[in-house]
């Protein structure tokens, strides 16, 4: 998640155990209007996330493949490239 903080609209990237966690920039807080715009634009790339507003949680499991890492991890840069 480290190379997200080239986006100027991330905040802060983190991981707490298992969980990745890219907080955005901006309107801040549970209900932030970015949140829903976020989960539909990874629906459109067939990737179930659902941000809690600015916050974006990654918590792939555990029998989860480099391979498949690679293309969750590519699908957010994406998404969050175009926001």
């Amino acid at each position: 998640l480290e190379p997200l903080r080239s986006f100027s609209h991330v905040g802060d990237v983190r991981v707490i155990g298992g969980v990745g966690v890219v907080e955005l920039e901006g309107d801040s807080g549970y209900l932030a209007d970015i949140g829903p715009r976020l989960g539909a634009a990874f629906l459109e790339h067939d990737l179930l996330l659902r941000p809690l507003g600015n916050i974006v949680y990654f918590m792939p499991p555990y029998a989860i493949t480099e391979a498949e890492t690679e293309w969750a991890l590519e699908q957010i840069r994406e998404v969050l490239g175009r926001m």
